[in-house]
């Protein structure tokens, strides 16, 4: 005797997935904890030698799902260095945020959840840190970090 659960259920489709980000709605995104370090001198002598590298990490995570909600994590982390000698941070920004997502039967579209926290996540996320940077850098006093519109480009050149 089979029972239900055993079935195969119905293959979903893209406009599932469409439908799935059509019903979902932001409710909460706050910072959740942040941390920001300078060594000055060596700072301002690594832009001046032109010698800087910059270095933007991210990770995007699903913490939880459930019947009507779905929470979910952005972490960045952007550091700047020497690209001479022994590689050496100068700078690093490091924040997280966590978002609080409504939407209609979550627990049935975990994998949609998933879907959206490994890739269209970091489009509610990105204007955040981008802000986050700029401030911070500002209160620093230093020159503000341009961070790009999106994950995927460069960042621009001093």
């Amino acid at each position: 005797m089979s029972s239900k659960k055993n079935l195969p259920s119905k293959p979903e489709t893209p406009s599932d997935y469409s439908a799935f980000l059509r019903g979902i709605a932001l409710v909460g995104l706050g910072l959740q904890d942040c941390r920001a370090k300078i060594d000055r001198g060596a700072y301002f002598k690594v832009l001046d030698k032109g010698s800087s590298e910059r270095r933007i990490t991210t990770n995007y995570k699903l913490l939880d799902s459930h019947k009507d909600y779905f929470t979910v994590t952005a972490s960045f982390a952007l550091t700047i260095g020497h690209t001479q000698s022994k590689p050496s941070q100068v700078l690093s920004i490091e924040c997280t945020y966590e978002a609080h997502f409504h939407c209609d039967d979550c627990d049935a579209h975990r994998d949609f959840a998933q879907r959206f926290a490994d890739s269209e996540l970091r489009l509610v996320m990105w204007p955040y840190f981008r802000q986050f940077a700029n401030d911070i850098t500002g209160r620093m006093t230093i020159p503000p970090i341009l961070i790009p519109f999106s994950a995927g480009q460069s960042p621009p050149g001093r």
